[in-house]
């Protein structure tokens, strides 16, 4: 019996043991990982120009129980745009861009007329309004700036960080936008990637 309780006692003695540990380990981590942010939060200030930004998609339209769907492509040139991080946790951007934008009809039966397959290619002028607001480095994520309409802005939102160096910053462009106008709704989703260099 005593060399019974004896072992029980040394099995939940060795259980907080390694509870113990466990959470020991789990505050190292996380202090690890408030370190990484501080200096990823160093490595962003600064000014950054956009030097490409790629992305594919698909429109949806609906109206009446048909669907005509369209993908798409786009291709950054004449790129002037540049995004400003400060230390005080403001940020600004300005200028602009060209998309080469792709668009791809397949061949479609929509209410009994065929709409021909096409392919049209054409250059879009995007310039940027000066835009200023706050952010801040959270979980891989800049929190305050969104991106939509191929524009990051300063509505509340938040970009994903794919890549971050003292040189190169690579975010993530995904986004998807619903609107519906005189029974029709319009679905388009975009995936796609930018990359700015440190100026």
């Amino acid at each position: 019996m005593t060399k019974k309780l004896l072992l029980l006692l040394l099995i939940v003695g060795m259980s907080f043991a390694a509870c113990s540990q466990d959470d020991d380990e789990m505050e190292e981590m996380e202090e690890t990982m408030q370190m990484e942010e501080v200096s990823d939060s160093a490595k962003l200030i600064g000014e950054w120009l956009m030097t490409s930004y790629e992305y594919t998609g698909v429109t949806t339209v609906s109206s009446q129980g048909e669907m005509l769907t369209t993908d798409f492509s786009g291709s950054a040139k004449d790129i002037t745009y540049v995004l400003e991080f400060r230390e005080d946790n403001t940020f600004t951007s300005s200028g602009g861009y060209v998309i080469t934008l792709t668009t791809i009809q397949k061949e479609q039966v929509i209410a009994g007329q065929t709409i021909p397959a096409d392919t049209i290619v054409q250059d879009v002028p995007l310039e940027t309004p000066e835009t200023t607001g706050n952010w801040e480095l959270a979980n891989g994520m800049i929190e305050g700036i969104s991106f939509s309409d191929g524009q990051i802005g300063g509505e509340t939102g938040e970009l994903e960080i794919l890549e971050l160096t003292d040189s190169r910053l690579k975010i993530n462009a995904d986004f998807e936008e619903t609107s519906a106008v005189s029974g029709a709704t319009t679905i388009v989703q975009v995936d796609g990637e930018i990359v700015f260099e440190k100026m």
